[in-house]
């Protein structure tokens, strides 16, 4: 529907959209045709950490690293942008396992783009659990709420939202180390400036 929108009106031209976590054929049938009509930003093959330690803490599971690899290939062979998701501060992510997860992902080929946000404590969420906070040792901060992909524009209701600023495995200097090399990371890597 969206490709034929654009052929009758020219609109949408282009957006980014939330792709499954597992990407599967139907997914990278989607992905083609948004490519195809050039209107794909890219596809998210997201893993939030690649330490299985810090994966265990928060409950997740990622993709084998061998179905990424594949996978990756597959959408490059299309000539399909992807790009991973890495959450900072996650309960168990220490500053050498995220270095060493984003090595993973640049050594399994993701040269697209790896995007990296800060971890929240949302409302009702098991990060935000009292118990949970306290065995992990959380500790967050409100913040105005970083709109990173949209245009900027005076909004009068400011927007809040908890970021993660330490736990037990990353304390706030480490933080500051780990965003720092994020950055770094996306600034002259992802965006091409190193290469």
């Amino acid at each position: 529907m969206l490709v034929e929108t654009k052929k009758l009106f020219s609109f949408p031209q282009e957006f980014r959209a939330c792709y499954a976590k597992n990407s599967n054929d139907r997914v990278f049938e989607i992905a083609k045709m948004l490519n195809e009509a050039q209107m794909s930003k890219g596809v998210t093959l997201s893993f939030q950490s690649m330490d299985a330690h810090t994966q265990e803490t928060i409950r997740r599971k990622n993709i084998k690293l061998d179905h990424f690899r594949e996978t990756l290939q597959r959408y490059r062979q299309a000539g399909i942008v992807t790009y991973t998701e890495l959450i900072i501060g996650l309960p168990g992510e220490t500053l050498e396992s995220f270095r060493d997860g984003i090595n993973t992902l640049l050594n399994a080929g993701q040269h697209d783009g790896i995007n990296m946000y800060l971890c929240q404590t949302l409302p009702n969420s098991e990060m935000n659990d009292v118990a949970y906070r306290a065995a992990h040792e959380i500790v967050d901060r409100r913040s105005p709420l970083l709109l990173q992909h949209s245009s900027p524009a005076v909004d009068p209701h400011q927007e809040y939202n908890d970021i993660v600023l330490g736990t037990s495995t990353m304390d706030a200097e480490r933080f500051c180390e780990t965003y720092k090399f994020a950055w770094a990371v996306q600034t002259f890597h992802c965006l091409g400036l190193a290469r």
